[in-house]
């Protein structure tokens, strides 16, 4: 008896809630922010799930650029989405202020400051 009256309770539950939109545009876009906060809740438990940060191994960086230049000619490219030389371009005009970063840390390290 009791699943009875759970059942009749929820189907009144349903008629009522359909009563409540003005039009089905209304019940469309409730239906559609329904199913996002779903989604979102989704997508933040799968965040939560997957690690901060990443342990990356350095890469000798010479043999790198070998290896890559092996594949061939556009694998730079492909992979880093500059070609080579606009990368050596780019090195060159923020060389002077990578240096001088790593000068000021290593300075800061050995004063101690």
């Amino acid at each position: 008896m009791h699943k009875k009256e759970n059942m009749s309770s929820s189907s009144s539950l349903a008629s009522e809630l359909t009563f409540m939109y003005d039009s089905d545009e209304e019940q469309e876009e409730d239906e559609i922010m329904l199913l996002a906060c779903v989604l979102a809740g989704e997508y933040l438990e799968e965040k939560e799930k997957s690690p901060k940060f990443y342990v990356r191994e350095r890469i000798a960086w010479e043999q790198h650029i070998s290896e890559l230049a092996a594949e061939g000619n556009d694998a730079f490219q492909r992979l880093y989405r500059i070609d080579y030389s606009s990368f050596l371009k780019l090195c060159s005009i923020i060389r002077p202020q990578v240096q001088a970063n790593v000068q000021a840390q290593n300075w800061k390290a050995f004063c101690d400051c």
